[in-house]
């Protein structure tokens, strides 16, 4: 009888062992699978005064984009999601000041992380986004420029060095102040 009890009190003690273990796993697959949504902030972590880190990326479009081939240019990088909220909040103003831009020498690159396909070119088509977009499906890009948090907009000066980054929905008048310091002589 004493055997069949620790028998019995082993099986459950494994059994809620797996059942803890299994919650845990869930959780931190859970939070690890997105970024979060953010507040609005500057703070530029480690990567403000560092040269861009160079990536290609295929555009929705089809077409190639390297970073390092836009030399020359004002390039804002814009991290964003379909399913984000603040993402959908600076969507056009994006457009707006791209539009107001990009015969100035800027050029617009927004990097969709942890979409689908579909949800994503839904998204460029409901805000009506021209400039370039396209999917860093393996996260690199983000992992790169230590994105935590979406949106988050990323200002590279002419020579290919981070000067800002904003975490969270970008507005209008900050987006243009940011980029009008970039193209100031």
């Amino acid at each position: 009888m004493n055997r069949r009890r620790i028998l019995a009190l082993a099986l459950g003690l494994a059994v809620v062992a797996l059942v803890v273990a299994l919650g845990v796993a869930i959780a931190a697959q859970g939070q690890a699978e997105r970024p979060r949504a953010s507040v609005p902030s500057d703070e530029g972590g480690k990567v403000v005064g560092k040269v861009a880190p160079d990536f290609t990326i295929t555009t929705f479009d089809g077409e190639k984009l390297t970073l390092s081939a836009l030399r020359g240019k004002v390039v804002l990088l814009n991290f964003w999601a379909s399913w984000c909220p603040p993402c959908r909040a600076e969507a056009s103003n994006m457009e707006s000041v791209w539009q107001d831009y990009r015969d100035q020498g800027v050029i617009f690159v927004g990097v969709d992380i942890q979409d689908t396909e579909s949800e994503a070119r839904d998204f460029l088509r409901q805000f009506n986004i021209t400039y370039p977009n396209g999917p860093d499906p393996t996260g690199r890009i983000a992992r790169d420029y230590g994105i935590m948090n979406i949106p988050t907009s990323v200002f590279v000066s002419r020579q290919g060095v981070i000067a800002r980054r904003w975490v969270g929905a970008i507005d209008r008048a900050r987006l243009t102040e940011y980029l009008d310091e970039l193209l100031a002589p």
